[in-house]
């Protein structure tokens, strides 16, 4: 017994199964896979990212920004000290008198700016949206 599709799924509809037979062959109707590789998100009005139907955002993998990173410092304090006794040589140490200018010396670099794994957990499923 076929069910009425234009009651149950009228044009427009998602159906989402794991399934694998296409919902033309259950209900008739013309379909079309839907959003592969996404998940679906619901309408929120006046929301910039969901306050359009069909509007698709968001990134599988995300190289951070400068700007993202958390406020952090990387420094070591070097103390140069050109007093008669240090002999012009830097002194990495916080307790300096007389002649010694204070100065911040590089650590370094880290990292290897590469994309990070942005996904959330899921379920992969089929998803049709019924066009017709």
């Amino acid at each position: 017994m076929k069910i009425n599709v234009d009651l149950v799924y009228p044009i427009g509809s998602i159906y989402i199964t794991t399934n694998t037979v296409d919902p033309s062959v259950l209900f008739g109707g013309k379909w079309e896979r839907y959003a592969a590789g996404r998940c679906l998100v619901g309408y929120q009005s006046g929301d910039n990212e969901f306050g359009t139907v069909g509007k698709t955002g968001g990134e599988k993998t995300h190289k951070l920004t400068e700007a993202e990173l958390a406020s952090h410092t990387h420094y070591v304090s070097a103390v140069y000290d050109n007093t008669p006794t240090g002999g012009n040589n830097f002194v990495y140490s916080y307790n300096y008198v007389g002649d010694i200018s204070m100065s911040t010396t590089p650590v370094g670099n880290t990292g290897n700016s590469q994309p990070h794994n942005n996904l959330q957990p899921y379920v992969v499923v089929y998803m049709y949206r019924r066009i017709s």
